[in-house]
């Protein structure tokens, strides 16, 4: 190993370590309401109980968080899990990128600036950057993969990030899939992108059947695409002189107030 690997090696330690500690000397804070809801709501600070019913986000991932809320309720388990897995993503991809076969002074710099990005996304941590950080990781880790450790590591990253959301899990290999096409191997291709896909469907559908076995969340998934109409219709406000009720009304009023 030559002198230039040894340095990148250690330049990867080195900010491995700064991201490691860096929770006990920077502010750090949610940059959306989504992950405060998220936290309050697996902690059972919402309604008194741990809850595994994230919404947005995958119901096997919300068991995993609320079952360790149960186990010791005084740690801040969502935060805890949601920066081990930037930390798991920072090392996965900073090592994909040590092993491009390059210059290594271009992987050096490659290096630091994908940790100028990553330190920005780790002070204001967001749930859906992190699903795209762990669905790029996974996908870096199946671009050079050699034996079933790197396939199987790659697997569980994406199924974490389907977990975590689905939508943003997806944009990555929706983006860059033809890369996998490259290098000629297409039943490597193939075979990976196929595993892919039954793991997004098996995530989604443990999703679908377990936020639709009761009518209390049949009624709210009911109402949630109905708000999502009406967040993503620009006319929404012109609708309230179609509403007669008084009641139903002002709740239309009071959602249309809140979106725009």
């Amino acid at each position: 190993m030559n002198n230039k690997k040894i340095y990148n090696r250690i330049l990867l330690g080195t900010l491995f370590t700064i991201f490691l500690l860096l929770p006990f000397f920077v502010n750090i804070f949610f940059s959306l309401s989504d992950d405060q809801r998220y936290l309050f709501i697996s902690s059972g600070a919402y309604n008194g109980t741990p809850c595994p019913y994230l919404v947005y986000e995958g119901y096997i991932y919300g068991t995993i968080l609320s079952t360790l809320y149960k186990i010791n309720n005084n740690i801040e388990w969502y935060s805890v899990v949601s920066w081990t897995l930037y930390l798991i993503s920072f090392l996965t991809i900073g090592f994909s990128i040590i092993k491009l076969k390059t210059n290594e002074l271009i992987k050096g710099l490659f290096l630091l600036t994908f940790s100028f990005l990553h330190f920005y996304m780790c002070i204001h941590p967001q749930f859906t950057i992190l699903t795209s950080e762990l669905a790029f990781a996974s996908f870096a880790l199946l671009i050079q993969a050699k034996n079933k450790k790197y396939y199987a590591t790659a697997f569980v990253l994406f199924f974490i990030s389907t977990q975590i959301r689905t939508s943003a899990a997806l944009l990555p290999y929706m983006i860059l899939f033809p890369v996998f096409f490259l290098s000629n191997n297409y039943k490597k291709a193939i075979g990976s992108l196929s595993c892919l896909c039954i793991i997004g469907i098996a995530s989604f559908a443990t999703d679908n059947i377990m936020y639709n076995h009761s009518d209390e969340w049949k009624h709210f998934n009911t109402y949630n695409d109905a708000r999502g109409l009406i967040a993503d219709n620009p006319q929404s406000a012109k609708l309230l002189s179609t509403i007669e009720n008084p009641n139903q009304k002002k709740e239309y009023e009071l959602l249309v107030v809140q979106i725009f």
